[in-house]
């Protein structure tokens, strides 16, 4: 799991940008038509630079949770993206998902 810090948080001081920490907790709740699935519970300690860059990471229910992206603004227009990883002790891979979205607003 700290490998996943340390190469975050060097991507993101690289920007000589000024860091606000933070603690997130995050509850997920899946379902699959109407029924429930297990919830995964996670806590995170994070820094969100003044670039609008943040990473994050920390526990999660059976493993380890991290987080990196930004969100730029332009007048009408909105650009965010982020990466999420997931390390569980149910799995012997990292479950990850890349997330980019573009919004314009007339």
């Amino acid at each position: 799991m700290y490998k996943y810090f340390v190469v975050g948080a060097l991507l993101l001081v690289s920007t000589e940008a000024v860091a606000e920490p933070y603690i997130e907790y995050k509850n997920e709740l899946p379902f699959k038509g109407e029924k429930s699935q297990d919830v995964t519970q996670h806590l995170r300690l994070g820094y969100e630079f003044d670039n609008k860059m943040y990473f994050e990471a920390g526990p999660m229910t059976d493993g380890y949770s991290f987080e990196t992206g930004y969100k730029f603004k332009m007048d009408n227009l909105i650009i965010k993206g982020k990466f999420e990883g997931a390390d569980s002790d149910e799995r012997d891979y990292i479950k990850s998902k890349l997330e980019t979205e573009i919004r314009y607003t007339f």
